[in-house]
């Protein structure tokens, strides 16, 4: 294992130095002064990168992180470089790899030939993305969905609003979290060399407008003006009370000219029992009474009649749409008559 052979000679070399790394021309470099801590984290990374169950990169290249900050010698450099390109952090991975070639002087010849390689390799896939966020401290992960293999993810932490990352190029989705801020997902494919800038502002938690209130239902419409009642009297059972009162009036004069032609009758046979053997004034008082009963029998019969036209009128105008206008509009009157040659009755009508 070529890599792990590299890691462990570096660790060797860390441990044996007791005087400072001498510096290269370009850049120059300062005397480092490795401390415990520094070596202790840097045997933990070697140690991840040794696990029987397969290299932990992310956990080795935190704790290659922590040994540098606390030391940082440009030997450490490479170990970064190797476990930023394993994870696809690839600005980083070119970024160490390249200063580690160009400030450690004492690098094996093949160990060299093999960083450059990776470097060419690294630069020909590499991308680049600038990140414009608010707020400003925020936290951006980036996912990586390969043709094949696991899901590939990392997170960086800014806290001045800006970020500029390499990345291998591919399908990504950039996730961006603030503390009381909603999340915001920035979905893209890019190619290799090239590179693209997205400003993100995050709304903030509770800040969106509630919604608009349902539509409220239009009231009613307003019920149409209703009509004055009857003068003569509301409809009972869609008859008007006109055509009601004419019905009674002419049951009236029928039931009345039946009786008193019933009367008639009767006088009229004590006339002729009289005229064939009864007294002279007790026949002429008989055909009197006759002749008074029979003018009011006619006229009882011609109001009946009378009464039953006007009531037919009245049913008729009721049972039209504009029955309670035309009962409104009318009166109706009944006069009966009595004259020389006979009995009647007048229909009397106002409009």
């Amino acid at each position: 294992m070529p890599r792990l052979l590299l890691i462990l000679l570096l660790g060797c070399t860390l441990g044996l130095c007791a005087s400072p790394v001498t510096a290269q021309p370009d850049p120059p470099a300062k005397p480092v002064e490795i401390s415990d801590e520094a070596r202790h984290q840097f045997s933990i990374g070697v140690g991840l990168l040794d696990d029987p169950a397969g290299p932990r990169y992310q956990e080795a290249y935190e704790a290659f992180h922590r040994a540098y900050a606390d030391s940082p010698s440009p030997k450490i450099l490479s170990n970064i470089g190797l476990c930023a390109m394993m994870l696809e952090r690839d600005g980083e991975a070119v970024k160490s790899i390249s200063r580690y070639l160009s400030v450690v002087s004492e690098v094996d010849p093949r160990e060299r030939s093999k960083l450059e390689q990776d470097l060419k390799t690294l630069e020909a896939r590499l991308a680049h993305i600038e990140l414009q966020i608010s707020p400003a401290k925020a936290t951006v992960t980036d996912q990586r969905t390969p043709l094949s293999g696991d899901l590939v993810s990392n997170r960086y932490h800014v806290t001045e609003g800006k970020l500029h990352l390499g990345i291998h190029a591919g399908v990504h989705r950039i996730e961006v979290t603030a503390e009381d801020h909603e999340l915001s997902v920035w979905e893209l494919e890019i190619e290799p060399g090239k590179g693209q800038k997205r400003t993100i502002t995050l709304k903030k938690k509770g800040s969106e407008p509630p919604p608009p209130p349902p539509p409220t239902t239009a009231p009613p419409p307003a019920p149409p003006p209703t009509s004055p009642p009857d003068p003569i009297g509301a409809d009972s059972g869609g008859i008007s009370t006109g055509a009601v009162v004419g019905l009674v009036v002419t049951g009236a004069l029928a039931i009345g000219a039946g009786v008193v032609g019933g009367l008639a009758l009767n006088t009229k046979a004590d006339y002729e029992s009289y005229e064939t053997g009864g007294d002279r004034e007790d026949a002429e008082a008989a055909r009197s009474t006759g002749e008074a009963l029979n003018i009011v029998t006619d006229v009882l019969i011609g109001s009946a009649v009378l009464s039953a036209g006007v009531t037919t009128v009245l049913l008729i105008i009721g049972s039209g749409d504009d029955a309670p206008e035309a009962t409104a509009a009318g009166r109706f009157r009944i006069v009966p008559t009595v004259g020389r040659n006979g009995v009647g009755a007048v229909l009397e009508a106002s409009f």
